[in-house]
């Protein structure tokens, strides 16, 4: 029947349509959670989340215990969350090392944001990549043209 197919055609161009405006108004949502504003007397202040992964990552990379880190930041009415994954790299006090480097974070973030808002930062260690002790030898440098006369 040519009336059940055009009414069939057009709920499925209806499911279509309402379907790509709802995955517009979530992607619209996802990209203004990218920043945060700071109101000041002067203007508004706006800092990417992906400038303050950058901070944490090369806070991390000071850290000769952490490698292949990759810091996550997300902003809830809380406040902001921070996920930090890396490998570990050396054998370590797991629970000494995590506070301070969680502590360190957070006073690069606090110092950069202000203490209004709470910080929460997570760390989890992916891999443990224990590499065996290398043994320092000492070379002498080889002299040039020595076995020639």
């Amino acid at each position: 029947d040519p009336f059940t197919q055009i009414t069939g055609g057009w709920i499925g161009v209806l499911i279509i349509l309402s379907s790509i405006t709802l995955i517009a108004k979530f992607m619209r949502g996802v990209r203004r959670e990218k920043a945060i504003n700071i109101q000041t007397s002067e203007g508004t202040i706006i800092i990417r989340l992906s400038a303050i992964e950058d901070m944490v990552k090369k806070t991390l990379e000071e850290q000769h215990e952490i490698s292949h880190v990759k810091p996550r930041v997300s902003i809830t009415r809380r406040g902001i969350n921070i996920l930090v994954r890396g490998y570990l790299e050396a054998e370590i006090n797991l629970v000494e090392f995590t506070s301070s480097m969680q502590s360190e974070i957070r006073k690069r973030v606090e110092h950069i944001l202000g203490r209004e808002r709470e910080i929460k930062i997570n760390l989890e260690i992916k891999k443990l990549a224990f590499s065996p002790k290398k043994e320092v030898i000492e070379e002498e440098p080889e002299v040039p043209f020595r076995h020639y006369q």
